[in-house]
């Protein structure tokens, strides 16, 4: 279950988007896991925050397996229907997840 939900967040009017579960990590351009709480309730958890080449992003969780030729591939277990959904998403994520790493003196 979700714990702490409250730390930081960001509005656009009643909108808001939670962050948790922060879990540092440093691999190559991968800076660690969260669970973000959107305003409809849905709570996404294992969401990566990805730092390379000067840009930070939110990726969603996904699924990892083998081909197999023996190669790893990723699937998907959310995604958005459109690039302007997916790029709001994602800007109103990264702020939310930078302001709550700056409160907790980890940015």
């Amino acid at each position: 279950m979700v714990t702490k939900a409250n730390p930081a967040e960001a509005s656009g009017g009643v909108r808001t988007i939670n962050v948790c579960n922060w879990k540092p990590l440093d691999n190559g351009s991968l800076r660690g896991f969260l669970t973000l709480i959107l305003p409809s309730g849905l709570v996404i958890h294992n969401c990566p925050l990805l730092e390379a080449g000067g840009r930070r992003w939110i990726g969603l969780p996904s699924r990892r397996f083998l081909m197999a030729d023996g190669k790893v591939h990723y699937e998907p277990i959310i995604e958005f229907t459109t690039r302007k959904a997916r790029r709001n998403f994602e800007r109103t994520a990264l702020e939310v997840v930078e302001a709550y790493l700056k409160a907790r003196g980890e940015w």
